[in-house]
């Protein structure tokens, strides 16, 4: 039977002490020459331990003072999926919409298929300039399946949003949404609803939107005006040792609203 390793057994007690509620955030936990005397052990494997629990982010050691209880890590999640009215508001900027198209149509194929709608089969699409403060800032092209497109056929999107309208009077949570970033170019459509010139660079947001049980409730294209809105992101870098997850986890993640290049919050 293999035994476990001196420094193991040292950790493996500070670890539960925490657990039971012994040692309490903040609290200093022994010393050195305090654990070297308890488990019979040299200062060398009480030093191994700490630096095993200070790996694993549940001590914290202050020069002189000693090594204290750390505060379990919590990931809150700043990442929120929002309408866009949500967004507008909270910036204090008022949203509104003008609609200029809602009709039943045969959608292109790569709008079928993330739809998962056969082939033929007929969606409700819904074509919307978003206002900020009476400004043009994006054209949104979104197609729903028939069933959802029929429950807001007849709103007034005006001030109010999909989400809101199938939340509230529907009652359908929408659930979790997937979205990807891309350029686009203005074409004459585009520069016509968004007042910018033939050929101006847009960012392109395409997002799925779901409701219980992974099913698909929309597919969305907004084409946005880059001078009026850009997403800054807040990114905190982590070395191997200290995390368990490769990457490094954003902090915050929002849009921002008719800001210049060098307004960066950092």
């Amino acid at each position: 039977m293999t035994k476990t390793p001196l420094h193991q057994v040292i950790s493996d007690w500070v670890k539960e002490q925490i657990n039971i509620g012994a040692l309490q955030v903040d609290d200093k936990i022994p010393s050195e020459n305090e654990l070297a005397h308890q488990f019979e052990v040299s200062r060398l494997t009480v030093r191994r331990a700490l630096q095993t629990l200070e790996q694993e982010n549940l001590i914290f050691r202050s020069q002189g003072l000693g090594a204290f209880v750390k505060a379990p890590v919590k990931r809150k999640k700043l990442v929120h999926l929002t309408s866009f009215d949500e967004d507008l508001k909270h910036a204090g900027i008022q949203p509104e919409s003008k609609t200029i198209t809602k009709s039943i149509v045969n959608p292109p194929e790569h709008v079928q298929h993330i739809l998962g709608t056969d082939e033929g089969k007929k969606v409700y699409q819904l074509d919307r300039v978003r206002f900020g403060d009476q400004k043009p800032f994006a054209l949104d092209k979104t197609w729903l399946p028939v069933f959802y497109g029929q429950l807001v056929d007849d709103k007034d999107l005006t001030f109010d949003s999909l989400y809101q309208i199938l939340e509230s009077e529907y009652n359908i949570t929408i659930s979790k949404g997937c979205q990807r970033f891309d350029a686009a170019i203005a074409d004459e459509e585009l520069a016509h609803y968004l007042e910018v010139p033939i050929g101006s660079p847009l960012l392109l947001i395409r997002r799925n939107s779901y409701t219980i049980g992974n099913k698909i409730v929309y597919y969305q294209e907004r084409y946005l005006r880059t001078d009026r809105f850009a997403y800054e992101m807040i990114l905190e870098r982590e070395s191997a040792k200290n995390s368990g997850e490769y990457g490094m986890p954003i902090t915050e993640f929002a849009p921002i609203f008719n800001a210049k290049v060098d307004e960066l919050s950092i």
